[in-house]
This record gives structure tokens, sequence and C-alpha cells, in this order.
């Protein structure tokens, strides 16, 4: 039995249909190997961003605690330091009869009491500093990790 134009076009159109499917299967098997080398390019960077935000975190928590510490022993010295100055002073007013040199070592004892002073709002401005470092180092590591 011969083909009427109808089953020949529809023989055609199936064939069409058959290289169209094959075509689209080769595009995405192409597609696919393509993803999976970008992927394979994308890893090692995100492997290292992962590093930087570990040792980011690392360096941070090093500050807070060598901060922290620093923090102490300057509060150490300078309870010390008062101390040994009001010690002075008790001293100099035992010895009040000295006159002058009362009076020089009175200056010499506020000098180093206005130091002390000093040295502790330094070391407080080492500490919020030494803070805003730590803050901005999470931040870092956070934002690292939320690039992968």
């Amino acid at each position: 039995m011969p083909f009427t134009l109808t089953d020949t076009l529809f023989v055609a159109f199936a064939a069409v249909d058959l290289i169209a499917v094959g075509i689209i299967g080769f595009v995405a098997m192409k597609l696919l190997e393509t993803a999976k080398k970008g992927q394979q390019t994308v890893e090692p960077a995100l492997n290292e961003a992962k590093a930087v935000a570990d040792v980011g975190k690392a360096i941070a928590d090093r500050v807070r605690e060598d901060g922290t510490a620093t923090v102490r022993r300057v509060k150490v010295v300078l309870d010390r330091v008062k101390h040994r100055v009001e010690h002075t002073k008790r001293v100099v007013q035992e010895l009040k009869p000295g006159g002058q040199e009362t009076g020089q070592a009175l200056q010499i004892a506020g000098e180093k009491s206005r130091q002390a002073v000093h040295t502790a709002r330094s070391v407080g401005d080492i500490a919020q500093r030494l803070g805003r470092l730590r803050t901005a180092a999470h931040a870092a590591a956070d934002a690292a990790r939320d690039t992968h």
C-alpha cells in the first residue's frame, strides 16, 4: 500500500522530531559538561575563601585575647603606680619640714599620677581599636562564608 501525502508528512515530521530530540540531548550533555568544568574551576576559590575566613576568625580571636591580656597587665601596672604615688605622698607629708623639697616631691608625684592616667586612657583607646578590629575580622569571616 503506498503512502499518502499525509502519511509521508507524518513520517517526515517524526524523523525531524527524532533529530531535534537528538540535538537537544547533545546540547544538554555539553551544557552539563560545561557546568562541571565551571564547578571544578570555582571550587578552589571557594576553598580559599573558607580558609581566609578561618584565618580571619583566628586572628580576631587572637587579637581579642592579646588585647584583653594587655589591658589586664596595664591595669595592674596602673594600680601599682597609683599605690606608689599614694605612698610617696604619705612619705612626703611625713617629711613635711623639708619645705621646698617636699613641694618638689609633691609636684613629681602629681606628674606621675597624670602620666598614669594618660597611659590608662591610651590603653583604653587601644582596647577600643582592638575591639573594632575583632568586629571587622568577624564581619569579613562571615562575608567570606556567605559567598559560598
